[in-house]
């Protein structure tokens, strides 16, 4: 008898209306200047204001000027395969605090998780993921009605998975697919960088080892603390070594992944949820308590940088979208978030 096969498919969704503009971060910039390109030349040739890169708020993009961004990149990398060029060039530091914090989760498939839902704030593209007995598979459609993805940006797409995924595990692993709508010009090259023939396919996406998409990330949990400026990283050094400081050093790196509640930190911390609230109410607090503590230190901390958008910042603090973020900090301090950081920007 055949045996079906058994998989399990979900798209990261966001109870938001899905957006019609969408973030374009500074670190493009840094990205383009390491990979030899000049940003500012990239903003000539899509038409685009020259101040993008160094406004001290969010910049958003309708998604045809998002495309037009990468298609003038393209056209300047005349010499080069842009996706090719951009993949090799990238390192920890171009990477925003949310895609960051997806290096420290336990694998590729939870990392994918993670990426899906900040996508959706950041790109004009909905990523799905299916996973299949034997398979992991990653697929990439518009959430727009504004054509088709640039063929460009489909590249880059594939190529930043590959790469994300051999920087997490420390190892050049191979994808086993990699599917698109149009194959590349120089098919040998992209061949030669994914390890894996290029197919000619109806869909865009590409294709892990249900057992390399498994193994467990070698970049540790620590590096979380490592976006968090001085004064929160004193904050949480306790030298005592309480059990509230490790609930709290547990948190910032499983909010980014909306796993806050009671029995997940009791699970990771190979305590009871009983135990969990004893230990902490020896200590004369709630978890309740540190969850919204450690919630509310992370936000300061997020919100002086001015040029991270609100749901950046809600995504990496757990909340399902910007609204509850936002509905959230005026419960914690009684002003908007609008209003703290309009004050926040006249003091600088």
């Amino acid at each position: 008898m055949q045996v079906l096969e058994q998989y399990v498919s979900y798209a990261i969704i966001i109870n938001m209306k899905q957006p019609d503009e969408f973030t374009l971060s500074a670190n493009w910039a840094l990205l383009f200047e390491d990979a030899g390109l000049s940003a500012q030349k990239v903003l000539t040739q899509a038409n685009l204001s020259q101040d993008l890169f160094t406004r001290d708020k969010p910049v958003f993009l309708p998604a045809a000027d998002y495309f037009n961004f990468w298609q003038a990149a393209n056209e300047l990398a005349v010499d080069h395969e842009l996706p090719l060029l951009l993949a090799n060039s990238l390192s920890v530091e171009f990477f925003d605090p949310p895609v960051y914090a997806a290096l420290c989760s336990n694998c590729l498939i939870d990392a994918v998780q993670l990426i899906t839902k900040y996508k959706l704030i950041t790109c004009p593209i909905e990523v799905t993921a299916q996973e299949h007995d034997e398979e992991f598979v990653i697929e990439f459609d518009l959430m727009t009605s504004i054509g088709t993805m640039p063929d460009t940006y489909c590249l880059f797409e594939l190529a930043f998975f590959t790469q994300f995924a051999r920087m997490a595990l420390r190892s050049a692993i191979k994808p086993t697919r990699v599917q698109l709508l149009h194959v590349p010009e120089h098919r040998a090259l992209y061949e030669a960088y994914f390890g894996v023939a290029v197919e000619q396919s109806h869909r865009v996406a590409i294709s892990f080892s249900r057992e390399d998409a498994s193994k467990p990330f070698r970049t540790t949990s620590s590096m979380i603390m490592e976006t968090i400026e001085n004064g929160l990283a004193e904050e949480f050094s306790d030298a005592n070594g309480s059990f509230q400081h490790r609930v709290k050093t547990l948190l910032v790196t499983l909010l980014p992944r909306g796993e806050v509640g009671l029995a997940t930190v009791a699970d990771k911390m190979t305590v009871s949820p009983r135990t969990l609230q004893r230990r902490l109410k020896q200590e004369g607090c709630s978890f309740n308590e540190v969850l919204l503590q450690t919630r509310k230190e992370i936000a300061r901390q997020y919100l002086r940088k001015l040029d991270m958008a609100q749901a950046e910042i809600a995504f990496l603090l757990g909340f399902q979208d910007a609204n509850s973020f936002i509905r959230a900090y005026r419960c914690w301090t009684g002003e908007s978030l609008g209003q703290y950081r309009q004050n926040l920007k006249q003091l600088t």
